[in-house]
This record gives structure tokens, sequence and C-alpha cells, in this order.
């Protein structure tokens, strides 16, 4: 593809943070403060009373972000101990300069599928913001883009756990539809507990986001098999252990090699995030 027509950014989709207050509180009285628009109480006694809490911080555009208002919350409901972080979002979106159409923003979607190096589960689907919608990745990728410029979504993984991507043509936030100029193709990837690199507010002041660029990282076709077989949405991509004719092993396909202009692109944008952040 012709990266050139696109615009890379990356982002902290959200965050997600357990406090422990020195005295019990009810959740409901923690959203009445209106400083989060979500709590949940981890060891809720009777009455809904509890001192551990969890929730989710969205659109942070930096630390001093996350830091007013965790600092808002300790003045009101003062913590016995220092916050952990439990979970975070990070995503790469790209934008239409202006010349990219609707459908290569979706194929672009569809390429992350097939081109990441690194998927986090051998569970992957596609489906709607509906129960029961989930099914099977379409053979053909020329399907697979139509399916995701309709509105299907790509996962990988479960998405409670420590690790789950997750890839679509963003044409809505929260519901309300976007500009034409703000429709991306977005990859995200969602780390909690153990896959977390930072767990304290200190250590994510100054945290390096190209830490995680392992996980946007991708491969392109090399030959003509490989454009013959990328008619398929099967991931040629994906690093794993490969037999060879000749003998031994190999991790990557043999018709691919590193998408050297997009790993960059990706690279740079969570370093222009790692600066922004702090």
């Amino acid at each position: 593809m012709d990266y050139s027509r696109f615009r890379f950014r990356a982002v902290v989709d959200w965050i997600e943070l357990e406090i422990h207050t020195a005295k019990p509180t009810n959740f409901q009285t923690l959203k009445k403060a209106g400083i989060l628009p979500y709590v949940e109480a981890q060891n809720a006694g009777a009455g809904g009373s509890a001192t551990t809490f969890r929730f989710k911080l969205y659109d942070l555009a930096s630390w001093n972000d996350l830091s007013r208002i965790v600092s808002d919350l300790d003045t009101k409901y003062p913590f016995s101990r220092a916050p952990v972080i439990t979970g975070m979002e990070i995503a790469l979106d790209a934008y239409s300069k202006g010349e990219a159409t609707p459908y290569e923003l979706a194929e672009l979607v569809a390429n992350y599928y097939r081109n990441m190096t690194q998927p986090v589960s051998n569970n992957k689907r596609l489906y709607r913001d509906y129960k029961g919608s989930g099914q099977p990745i379409p053979q053909q990728f020329s399907s697979l883009v139509r399916h995701v410029s309709e509105g299907w979504q790509i996962a990988i993984g479960d998405k409670e756990a420590e690790q789950y991507q997750h890839m679509y043509f963003k044409t809505t936030d929260k519901g309300k539809p976007l500009s034409e100029n703000a429709h991306r193709a977005r990859v995200e990837v969602t780390l909690r507990e153990k896959k977390l690199l930072c767990h304290g507010l200190e250590e994510l002041q100054v945290f390096d986001f190209t830490s995680v660029s392992g996980y946007f990282k991708f491969r392109k076709q090399l030959d003509e098999r490989a454009s013959l077989l990328a008619t398929r949405s099967q991931q040629i991509g994906e690093k794993k252990q490969r037999n060879r004719k000749e003998g031994g092993t190999r991790l990557s396909f043999k018709h691919t090699e590193a998408d050297l202009v997009l790993n960059r692109k990706a690279y740079d944008a969570l370093r222009d995030l790692f600066r922004r952040w702090k």
C-alpha cells in the first residue's frame, strides 16, 4: 500500500486504575463526585461500601491529565496507598490525508490483520456490537475488506485477557458519527496485569511507548506467490515455527519481508506519543 496517503498517530485510548480509599465509601458516592463516569467496587460489603475500586479513564492527552484526576480523587477520598495501573489500551490510527478513500482505510485495517507479526491468540474472529454476532474471519481478503467497510470489527483473543487486539474502521465515537476527516483505520492492543510494562503512576509518567512497538510490527508480500496467497486473509505476517522444505524451521513466511515503511511509521507514532505524554 501507499502509506504516504495516510497520517499515523498513536494514542492512549484508556487506562484502568485501582485505588484504595482510607475509609469505606459507596461507588455511587464516587460517581456523584463528577470525576468518574463509571467505577466498580472490588470488595463491596453490606450496603455496597468498599475501599477498593477500579475505573477507566478515556481520552487522556498526557500524564498531566491523569495526574490531575487522581489528585482530585485523593483530595476528596484520601487513598490508603498509591493507585495501581491494572490495564491500558494503546491505539495506532491512520487518517486519510485527503487522498485515501474509505475503501483504502478499510483495506488498511484488513492489512493490519493479515500482516501483523505478533497476534496474541489463535482466537480470531469478526464481530458486530451485538451479542452472538461473532463469526470466522472470511477466507478471501476482498471479503474481509468488504466486511470491515460495512462495520465489522476484527478481534484477536479474549477481551478481558492480559492481551487483546482489536482492528476496525472507526467512523463513530461513543455512538456518535465522526466527521469524514476523522475516520481512521485503527489497530489497538489492550494489556492487563502481568503484560503491562508499568504499574505505578510514577513509572507511567516516563513510560516509553515504543516499548510496545512489537505489537505494531508488520510484514509484506515479497513476490507473486505471496500475492496469490495474500488474496486469502490468513495471517501471512505472523511469526511462528514453520518447517522448511530443505530442513529446519523458519519463523516468517518465506515469501514475505518486514514492512519497513509501515513499521517505521508505527514506531514514530509511538515515539511521538511518548513525547506528548511527558
